[in-house]
């Protein structure tokens, strides 16, 4: 065989086809490699992101109950002056006073119109105080001739006032469920 001009061009055609083929070969393996890695990097970025939900709903968990405990001294508190108010016994102004300090910061912890029926209840018991001795020194002026003054909410409202307010203050204590 004569080895002629087109003879060396056909042979050089030939070799660059195989290695064409061979380079070819080899960019599929690495991009089939590349495509593994990145299949492995998906999965791993999906189980970081339900750990990450998981998290998320822990820390949310972990949250309503520590707002819980805030909410439920509050609660506690209205619950001793309500029980009183029920009972007919006597109600003491350190018990009012203690809700009044609850109440100053509890739209930290409850809604709006709870916070609004709480600090309402308690100006209105601190008003009966006030009412209350106020009269009472009047009374005492007068030698007993004076009636108590109608501004004084009764026994009765002041546990429909506070019966309504249970409900909302119980609604919102309440955790559904915190373990989800």
């Amino acid at each position: 065989m004569e080895i002629t001009h087109e003879n060396l061009i056909s042979l050089a055609s030939l070799l660059a086809t195989l290695l064409g083929a061979v380079y070819a070969g080899r960019s599929a393996t690495e991009a089939k490699r590349q495509a593994r890695a990145a299949d492995e990097s998906l999965r791993a970025t999906e189980v970081q992101a339900r750990t990450a939900s998981e998290a998320l709903r822990e820390s949310t968990r972990q949250n309503l109950i520590s707002l819980h405990a805030y909410r439920l001294e509050i609660y506690k508190s209205f619950v001793r002056v309500r029980r009183e108010l029920g009972i007919g016994g006597t109600l003491r102004k350190e018990e009012v006073r203690a809700l009044w300090e609850h109440a100053l910061v509890a739209d930290l912890y409850f809604s709006e119109s709870t916070t609004d029926r709480l600090r309402t209840f308690v100006d209105t018991l601190l008003s009966t105080f006030d009412i209350s001795r106020d009269w009472q020194d009047l009374q005492d002026d007068a030698h007993g001739a004076m009636d108590q003054p109608a501004a004084a909410p009764t026994e009765d409202e002041l546990l429909q006032m506070s019966t309504a307010l249970h409900l909302n203050l119980h609604g919102e204590l309440r955790l559904a469920n915190p373990t989800r």
